[in-house]
């Protein structure tokens, strides 16, 4: 029974907060520059925070500007998670982590027996869905200055981004139906 109330608050919020959502402009995934891209690959090497990185308007893989590591404020990460730390009423967002931030008050609930070891942040307006996957526990923080956690400095690790139009938030909200525990979740009923 838990498991089935869980599949239909990923259905409800998903459909709720697209329908309910006024946009002035598209959510995308982003690049250094804060330039949408279709879809990007990053894999931010161990010790420390540099990364190599892929895009959909770039297929070569490049190192990171090493004036923009992955916890910077203007980087990759940040410029796609903009919206997530702005919260505007024409967004929603649902981020799942079976170790989520900050973390669970005692008794700790272990959830990884239960759910599948994932991560990731689906966020949503009326026109695109971005799904940023990846491996980094403790992610994202709510805030835009301090959304990396310092525990993800010494292990590698992967985030891939996707950007798909409204229309495909169903499809997403079945897959997300088999993933980790709802970690943060945000939409703003808006009915100007």
């Amino acid at each position: 029974i838990i498991l089935f109330f869980q599949d239909v608050l990923w259905m409800i919020v998903l459909t709720v907060g697209l329908l309910g959502s006024h946009c002035e402009g598209a959510i995308s995934c982003k690049n250094e520059n804060g330039f949408d891209v279709d879809w990007f690959i990053l894999y931010k090497v161990s010790r420390g925070f540099d990364y190599v990185y892929i895009d959909s308007t770039d297929q070569n893989l490049k190192k990171n500007n090493k004036d923009k590591p992955v916890n910077h404020q203007a980087g990759v990460l940040a410029n796609t998670l903009n919206p997530y730390f702005e919260k505007s009423p024409d967004f929603g967002f649902i981020a799942y982590n079976d170790q989520p931030p900050p973390p669970p008050p005692p008794p700790q609930k272990t959830v990884a027996s239960t759910y599948g070891h994932s991560k990731g942040v689906v966020m949503i307006d009326k026109e695109n869905v971005v799904w940023l996957l990846h491996s980094t526990p403790r992610f994202p923080g709510d805030e835009s200055n301090n959304f990396y956690p310092k525990s993800g400095e010494k292990n590698a690790q992967i985030f891939m981004c996707v950007t798909l139009k409204s229309t495909e938030s169903a499809q997403i909200g079945k897959i997300l139906t088999h993933k980790g525990e709802i970690s943060a979740s945000f939409i703003r009923e808006n009915r100007s």
